[in-house]
């Protein structure tokens, strides 16, 4: 029986589509899986009517290479309505093998109108289920909608449809990725603004649960990192730019939240040849005095040269005080008074004067120095690793990486010689998502990541 009657036999109804305006152009070939090399040229067909005939005769009697070659071979308008005939392409997803139904996947997604067969496809090629009413699973189910809930309560946020560009776009930088990594997904959530627009691309990683979020529209697809999260001028300081610069921000955001559900697994950013490369140290946040000392000891002026022994007593008992107090931004000020007045009444008994002078005298001298004037500029609201620049004067680098958790510190170096972004100096696990989204993403792997870096990753993880 021919296809077409075949078809109509089942209740299908028959997909009537206007041919793209490159339907005389060369045929798609996959970029991801290697189809077998083509032998003849004797089974191109004049229409597309006659090769889906074929191709259906091709799933009636198992013969998955041919039906490759044919659509390897075929040109791009019959590629086109082969892609948007949804029961043609259940049947060649659902009953040819694996190796060849990958294949021509790769070679027709990008042909698809149907979001809902690119998401199907997405599912099949990858199985990774594309929001949260594709998930059958209860328990990532039931992840997703805990996710959902604090997205809404925290952030004022929902789930949004995902879109056709936006579905084969993620597609495409599937292929980009190794396949044994993206099995470690259980699905992608689009998020929006509940009562907001979208202005850049973003995205989370509950790597605890195998979900990612993404925040993205179809204008901002194809917006490519000129500065937001590199040093545009880091070549003309430094002799070397940030690689990261030119890249299509969807694709390395996508990429660098895989990249965290990857380490949570295997934790390559705690390894300590990994932090080895950047110098990274960690400071709990639990043990003040000792941190308050990590940061003194990273400045090469903590205070002034005239400072007291007792002075600089005082202005370590008042660093101390404002990491406590963890003032919100834009009340660092009051908070720096407070903690100093509160040091200072600690100290004196009667808190009204130092050495026959008023407390009020060693006030600006203590919220002036490079300890505390440090400190309220490292919190983490402040996110200091997107700063244009090194901190000056400081022998290492050091801030907290997220509100209320441990502090880091790095290399001076390690930003100097040549980075992903400044992003990757967040803390380790950062860093290590950005090297995940650098070497994949890059047309040739790894040719846009520092060397030192790339060098580990491809002894370690690959």
């Amino acid at each position: 029986m021919k296809y077409q009657e075949e078809k109509t036999s089942q209740n299908e109804s028959k997909i009537f589509i206007d041919p793209p305006a490159q339907a005389a152009m060369e045929p798609v070939h996959s970029n991801h899986s290697t189809p077998p090399t083509y032998e003849s040229r004797q089974d191109i067909f004049k229409t597309p009517e006659e090769l889906t005939d074929s191709l259906w005769q091709c799933i009636q009697t198992k013969n998955a290479r041919t039906a490759l070659i044919q659509i390897e071979n075929a040109t791009l308008y019959q590629q086109y309505v082969v892609a948007n005939d949804n029961w043609l392409m259940n049947n060649m997803m659902a009953r040819l093998p694996t190796k060849e139904r990958n294949c021509i996947a790769d070679i027709l997604y990008h042909l698809i109108d149907d979001t809902g067969m690119l998401i199907r496809l997405v599912d099949i090629r990858f199985g990774i289920r594309i929001g949260s009413a594709q998930i059958t699973n209860p328990d990532v189910l039931t992840n997703a909608q805990k996710i959902k809930r604090y997205q809404l309560h925290h952030n004022q946020e929902i789930e949004a449809p995902w879109t056709k560009s936006g579905v084969i776009r993620l597609y495409g930088g599937f292929l980009k990725l190794p396949q044994k990594d993206l099995r470690e997904i259980k699905a992608i959530l689009a998020i929006q603004p509940k009562n907001a627009s979208l202005e850049s691309i973003s995205g989370e990683a509950h790597t605890n649960k195998g979900i990612v979020g993404l925040r993205f529209n179809d204008e901002l697809l194809n917006n490519k990192e000129d500065g937001e999260f590199t040093e545009p001028d880091a070549e003309q300081k430094y002799g070397k730019a940030d690689t990261s610069i030119g890249t299509n921000i969807f694709d390395f955001t996508t990429a660098h939240e895989f990249g965290h559900i990857i380490d949570r697994k295997h934790g390559y950013s705690a390894r300590k040849d990994f932090r080895k490369i950047s110098g990274w140290q960690e400071h709990s946040h639990n043990d003040l005095q000792t941190l308050t000392e990590s940061i003194r000891d990273s400045l090469k002026n903590p205070y002034p040269d005239s400072f007291s022994a007792q002075e600089r007593k005082l202005c370590m008992r008042c660093a101390e005080d404002l990491i406590r107090q963890h003032p919100a931004p834009g009340n660092e000020g009051k908070a720096i008074q407070y903690a100093i007045t509160r040091s200072l009444n600690a100290t004196f008994e009667f808190g009204n004067t130092y050495s026959g002078r008023p407390l009020s005298t060693i006030r600006p001298k203590i919220a002036g120095s490079g300890l505390i004037m440090h400190i309220r500029q490292a919190f983490a609201e402040s996110m200091p690793w997107l700063n244009g620049e090194l901190f000056p004067d400081m022998k290492r680098q050091i801030h907290e990486s997220y509100r209320g958790e441990n502090w880091f510190s790095y290399r001076n170096s390690a930003w100097t010689s040549g980075k992903i972004s400044k992003y990757q100096f967040r803390n380790p696990e950062e860093e290590f998502a950005e090297l995940y989204a650098s070497y994949h993403t890059s047309e040739k792997k790894g040719e846009k990541t520092p060397k030192q870096l790339r060098k580990w990753f491809e002894m370690n993880v690959k």
